[in-house]
């Protein structure tokens, strides 16, 4: 005859740290019947957690505003943090600490790659107001307007005509906002 396992409990179980390996070692030991030092142990690993968090994530914030500005520039990372209000200032902190303080600061790709790779995504997506800040940023990251001429014709052939002609206006009004400049 088969055991059965004792029902599986949980500490906190609306707690938003969920690491894997923590969690089973703190559940073996809860399944023994040590539920005083399955508590102390797991409390200890979160003020670990809770304490690299706060330090990292001021780190990675910091790295995030530094790489934003040097792609996207000054002057509109300070109008979008200056807008960060009760509404904004959530999706501010998100943006710049996982897009820009993560992603983009990863080393497996260049910042000029990835301009190329975002310019495809957001046509693809259609979002003609963050396509124009990313033609900025590709200028910002090596890009000529004649690699972004190609990308464009990229994106006509894998998202559509529509697509690649809205692109194509797009880099226009960009390139000529630059000129003016």
């Amino acid at each position: 005859m088969r055991r059965r396992r004792p029902e599986r409990r949980t500490i906190l179980p609306d707690t938003k740290y969920n690491d894997l390996a923590v969690a089973k070692f703190i559940n073996y030991i809860m399944d023994s019947g040590k539920k005083g030092v399955a508590e102390k142990i797991f409390y200890g690993a979160m003020d670990i957690i809770q304490s690299k968090t706060k330090t990292d994530g001021i780190k990675i914030f910091k790295k995030g505003i530094a790489k934003r500005r040097k792609v996207l520039g000054d002057e509109y990372v300070d109008k979008a943090l200056a807008s960060a209000d009760e509404l904004g200032a959530d999706m501010q902190k998100l943006v710049t600490e996982y897009a820009w303080g993560e992603v983009w600061n990863k080393e497996n790709l260049s910042d000029r790659d990835r301009s190329l790779v975002n310019l495809g995504m957001i046509a693809a997506l259609n979002r003609s107001h963050e396509f124009k800040l990313h033609v900025r940023g590709a200028i910002n990251n090596g890009l000529t307007r004649l690699q972004i001429r190609d990308v464009v014709l990229q994106i006509t052939i894998y998202c559509g005509a529509p697509a690649g002609l809205e692109s194509l206006r797009l880099i226009r009004e960009v390139f000529k906002e630059i000129d003016d400049e």
